[in-house]
Formats: structure tokens, sequence, C-alpha cells
């Protein structure tokens, strides 16, 4: 890859882990060499125990000042880049449950937890949310729009987004905010050409996305509506499904970038 846009090393280093049935040696012995260069006294403490797990963090013996500890966490996880890289340059790859997404337009769904994310910043530009007020959304009428941001952060750790292939076909692909590199953003992911990497974790359906079936307002539905909402009603005869009913896979994107 000629640029990265996203990694999340820590979704990475499970595979990596996974691959070499524990911690392997070229990272072990960066996080070693690495934490004794940048320990204040060349020594390594027991807090090395939290640099096995991909930590960084104070200790009596061996302390890290702010500025070095970063280069440290910059190295580390360029050798988990690398490593990780490597891997999916051997056939066996998908042995680990990687897909691979390529030639893929991806969007922000409309009315979406990642589509409020994204605008949330704007947001307080306004005086208030009042001119927000009596929008016809029952959702957005009763929400405090100029703190959703802080809320969303406390309250969803992925954001969701559609992958559309060439043929139409849809994928749910979810991102970690942590991963973003140089400042990215949800939003300048539709303007890029992508390759994305990652791991099949579940389905859903598409009108699952919007944020207020994320907030699941309103009584309780019944085992009908669930199972209308699924798709599928086992207790029907005709399960032919609309295309708005199929279930789309949901992949945890690991890896984003620039081809070369």
């Amino acid at each position: 890859m000629k640029k990265i846009i996203y990694f999340d090393e820590s979704s990475a280093l499970d595979i990596l882990d996974i691959k070499s049935n524990g911690r392997t040696e070229k990272i072990m012995e960066t996080m070693v060499q690495k934490a004794s260069k940048f320990s204040l006294d060349g020594k390594i403490g027991t807090g090395i125990l939290d640099f096995f797990n991909f930590g960084i963090s104070a200790n009596s013996s061996g302390q890290y000042d702010r500025g070095k500890s970063n280069i440290l966490k910059t190295n580390l996880t360029n050798t988990i880049l690398t490593s990780f890289l490597d891997l999916l340059k051997k056939e066996k790859s998908n042995e680990y449950g990687l897909e691979e997404l390529k030639d893929s337009k991806l969007t922000i769904p409309p009315d979406s937890a990642a589509f409020i994310k994204s605008i949330a910043p704007f947001i307080k530009f306004f005086k208030s949310s009042e001119e927000f007020k009596n929008t016809s959304d029952p959702i957005l009428d009763n929400i405090d729009l100029h703190s959703v941001d802080d809320v969303l952060l406390n309250a969803k750790g992925y954001y969701e987004l559609l992958a559309i292939d060439k043929e139409g076909d849809k994928k749910v692909v979810r991102f970690n905010l942590d991963g973003f590199r140089n400042n990215y953003k949800l939003n300048d992911l539709e303007k890029m050409n992508l390759t994305l990497y990652g791991v099949k974790v579940g389905t859903c359906l598409e009108e699952n996305l919007s944020f207020e079936k994320e907030l699941a307002f309103g009584n309780q539905q019944s085992n009908k509506q669930q199972n209308q909402n699924l798709g599928y009603n086992p207790h029907e005869t005709n399960n032919n499904q609309n295309k708005t009913d199929i279930e789309l896979d949901i992949i945890d994107i690991v890896l984003a970038g620039i081809r070369v």
C-alpha cells in the first residue's frame, strides 16, 4: 500500500497472535528493545508487562515521558502494521477470516449514528440546538444535538458505513475512530478509492443502521415485528425477500488504504 488511512492495531495484533499461537517473536523483541531504549533510566520495570498487552504506562522503576512514549507507541504500531501487511501477502491470509474489499464505494447511511457523528462538530456553529427542533422527526426533536458528539464517544465504539461494489451489492463496514491515521474522519472515506481488509462479525438489515433503531425508542416489538425486522419469518410459507429485507454482512475493518 502507498498510503494507510485506517489501521486497527489491536484487532491486527489479535489476528497475529492467533496465527502465531501467541505474541510473535518479532513484536516481543521490538517491545522489549523499544521499552528499554525509551525508559528514562535505561531500565525496564514491571510495567513492561503492559507493553506485552500493547499499552504504555508509567511505573516507579522505568518512567516514560510523554514525548518518548508517543514515539514508542508509533514504533510498536508500525511493527504490528508491517507484520500484518506481510500476512496479507500470503495466500492463506483468508484462513484467519480476513476479507478483501476493493472497488467499493463507501457511503454514510442517512440518519445513522455515523451520519450524526460526522455532522456533530459542525452543529456547534449554531447558537442552540433549538434551531433544529420541529424537524418532523421525533428522534431529533428530543435530542440535545449540542451534546450528542460527547455522548456518542462514550456510547458507541464502532461506526457503520455501507460499501457498495460495482454490481450494487452492499456490505456494512465498521470503523473504530481510534484507528484513523493522519487525522482522517468518517466523512473523508466517501471521497477515497480504498482497499479494505476486515473480518465478518455478523449480519444486519440496512434499515437497522438508523439512529432511531439503535436507540430502540418505543414499545417492545412483537415476535412478528421482530421476525419482519430480520427479513425472515419462519412461520410464513412464502419467504421471498425483498431486496430491502436482505441481511447484509457486517465487516469489522482492520486495515484501509490506497493500493499502489
